[in-house]
């Protein structure tokens, strides 16, 4: 067994480019079960269903309330479970050039700054943006009904080969 200690430096020679470039378009995007730690689907979709992007795909067992939504509209090409049943990915097939998503409530700069708890936590759950939150220290996605003593913000990607967030930034400044 190897204790660390102060993190590890990798030893990954290069760079990656600094520049963004255009890709084709994306054929196919999953759902993969090890990036939600404890997590029980209770699903609201199968296999050759049409979604559309934002639509709930499953909900957590555990958690009732956290809702799933769909990253893209098409066709859902399988449910992949493993040993036991264990939930492993969901894998939709996108549907090229689409636009069609579940619309929801959206609000202004004056309209934010007056909204209470419970509407930014329906609405993050509702549009499936609660999953991208995280508790600490076992990455699991939290019960929106607890309170928590401390929110931590990170908004650097400390991954080897990480892109650098000037170049996205300049990408697109107003959205920054």
């Amino acid at each position: 067994m190897v204790n660390i200690k102060r993190g590890l430096d990798i030893p990954i020679t290069g760079a990656p480019s600094p520049q963004i470039s255009d890709m084709s378009s994306v054929r196919s995007v999953a759902i993969v079960g090890a990036d939600y730690v404890g997590m029980m689907p209770t699903m609201k979709v199968a296999e050759g269903d049409r979604v559309i992007k934002g639509q709930a795909l499953f909900a957590d067992k555990k958690n009732p309330q956290v809702i799933f939504t769909a990253p893209a509209t098409g066709k859902v090409r399988a449910v992949n479970r493993g040993a036991r049943r264990v939930f492993e990915s969901l894998v939709i097939d996108c549907e090229a050039n689409s636009t069609e998503s579940v619309s929801f409530k959206s609000y202004n700069r004056d309209q934010i700054a007056n909204l209470n708890r419970e509407g930014v936590v329906e609405q993050l759950v509702a549009s499936g943006l609660w999953t991208a939150i995280r508790t600490r220290p076992f990455s699991k996605v939290p019960n929106p009904e607890t309170i928590p003593s401390a929110i931590f913000v990170n908004a650097m990607d400390s991954n080897p080969l990480a892109a650098d967030p000037q170049i996205v930034i300049k990408q697109q400044p107003e959205a920054f």
